[in-house]
């Protein structure tokens, strides 16, 4: 059907389809929603150079449109900037409540659908017009819900990365988002995923909470070369621990993202010590498949088609 709709919708359908898989978004396109809004960026002529810049492209999309509720509705003078930033305010609020969406007023608001605007100070105005906006959809009379759930999370990660940038210690943000074991709540490793992506200073720091997370749900290849041995390393470990994470990763194609030339010997010292790790050597054989191209792998490589074992 995916193929069907993007046929009938785009000259160059089988372009898109190629860059959905090479850049991990292709899973995403199952939603009707999500291939809606990512067919109009193409649509556009834009040129997506990977899943964060996709993203960021349709959230500027989406503030830019009314949501079927105020198709009609006047425009005020909010910059998509603002407009971005207090949606991503509200969709932190959403992800860390855990709740069913939101109440834009206290009479339309319970415990599934809390009212929040009285706790946002001098930012009632703008967040009435961000819930007016695509970001969001009307779950009711006075109550939104993010228009699918990988926007929330990529725009609460960015409010949170901003929070911290301003003081909060990430620390304390970092508290917000996992168990009393450390570990990142199972509903928000999305959200964790595209922390650990936009915030390439503390990308280090974030990785080891949730290295599998990051992978499934984050953009590898906007990490630098510190925070992809970083991953690799992290991986390796939680391959001895739970060998079955392969079986999680596969779901798109972001471990080719961590194939770079400066784990050229990272990757070499695995591909000759296999043994050492069936499983992780699985990885790397599988991410060297679908990454980058590396000039120097030809000879272990070749061995271990050759090997019996």
């Amino acid at each position: 059907q995916i193929e069907t709709i993007t046929t009938e919708e785009l000259e160059n359908s089988e372009e898109f389809l190629k860059e959905a898989h090479a850049k991990s978004f292709f899973h995403l396109l199952g939603n009707p929603h999500n291939l809606n809004l990512f067919l109009s960026i193409y649509k556009q002529g834009e040129t997506v150079r990977n899943r964060t810049d996709l993203f960021e492209k349709a959230c500027a999309v989406l503030v830019k449109e009314k949501n079927e509720a105020h198709a009609g509705a006047r425009n005020e003078t909010y910059s998509s900037s603002d407009l971005i930033d207090i949606s991503g305010l509200l969709c932190t609020i959403y992800m860390l409540t855990n709740s069913a969406g939101l109440s834009l007023t206290e009479t339309a608001g319970d415990a599934s659908y809390p009212y929040i605007l009285d706790e946002i100070g001098d930012k009632v105005t703008i967040a009435k017009q961000a819930a007016k906006t695509g970001v969001f959809r009307q779950d009711g009379t006075n109550r939104i819900v993010p228009c699918h759930r990988t926007i929330a999370e990529y725009l609460s990660a960015n409010y949170l990365i901003k929070l911290s940038r301003e003081g909060l210690p990430l620390p304390r943000v970092v508290g917000m988002i996992t168990g009393y074991d450390d570990g990142t709540l199972s509903d928000l490793r999305g959200l964790y995923a595209w922390m650990a992506t936009l915030y390439p200073e503390k990308s280090d720091y974030l990785i080891s909470r949730d290295s599998v997370g990051i992978l499934i749900y984050g953009d590898v290849s906007k990490f630098s070369a510190s925070g992809k041995r970083t991953l690799f390393n992290e991986l390796k470990l939680v391959s001895k621990q739970h060998p079955w994470f392969l079986a999680e990763v596969r779901i798109n194609n972001e471990m080719g993202n961590i194939v770079c030339l400066d784990l050229e010997q990272d990757i070499l010292y695995v591909l000759n010590n296999g043994h050492d790790d069936i499983y992780f050597l699985t990885f790397v054989l599988e991410a060297l498949e679908i990454g980058e191209p590396l000039d120097n792998l030809g000879a272990p490589l070749l061995r271990i088609a050759q090997s019996k074992e």
